[in-house]
């Protein structure tokens, strides 16, 4: 089974139906689309199916990596594991300034692509939503990067508890590639194979 609703990527089988029971997962999504429409946390509730649509893998089309979702995935702890991805996102720099203007920045983070999530809207004329919208989001549990070099785009993060981050929601087109692990010590170095070749682009709006 596959399911290709974006010209950049694929959906492939396990594919399963089922009420959101993570509340964490659930209060994740609601904030990726509160950020998307513009909307408060309770308007994105509402627009939330109450049934989430998970996808086992991701096929980035033009060559690119297949990468499973960790929650279809048999536990693995070694180099092989094909759920660790790069993935890019725009941050805003005065996060911790609620007075300030926001600056959006291209970063770039790793992590553990846990779901794969496919949310089909309902037209909401509130939200601006025309038509039936599908959306497709990446759950991340990201990867607490102490320190890198540079030449070699080589990235250490600690093994165990302390290394792992944030629940990040993001759009699919947002991950950019598998990434290689090898243990160095206590810590994981992060092979990034793709180097400067694959980063996303980001097209700012018209005003």
């Amino acid at each position: 089974m596959k399911y290709l609703p974006d010209p950049t990527c694929v959906l492939l089988a396990p594919r399963r139906v089922e009420e959101i029971a993570d509340h964490l997962l659930r209060d994740k999504l609601v904030g990726a689309l509160a950020t998307r429409f513009d909307t408060t946390a309770a308007g994105a509730r509402q627009i939330l199916p109450q049934v989430l649509e998970s996808w086992g893998r991701v096929q980035i089309l033009n060559d690119g990596d297949t990468i499973r979702a960790s929650a279809f995935s048999k536990m693995r702890d070694d180099s092989r594991d094909a759920t660790y991805v790069r993935y890019e996102t725009l941050v805003d720099i005065n996060a911790r300034h609620p007075r300030r203007l926001v600056v959006l920045q291209k970063r770039t983070f790793y992590g553990q692509l846990q779901h794969l999530v496919v949310l089909r809207l309902t037209p909401c004329a509130r939200l601006a939503i025309k038509e039936p919208t599908t959306i497709i989001l990446a759950a991340i549990r990201s990867c607490v990067v102490e320190s890198s070099h540079s030449d070699l785009d080589i990235h250490f993060y600690p093994q165990g508890a302390a290394g792992v981050g944030s629940l990040d929601v993001v759009d699919v087109t947002c991950v950019q590639c598998l990434i290689g692990r090898v243990p160095d010590g206590s810590q994981w170095a992060i092979i990034d194979r793709s180097g400067m070749l694959s980063r996303a682009v980001y097209a700012e709006e018209p005003e």
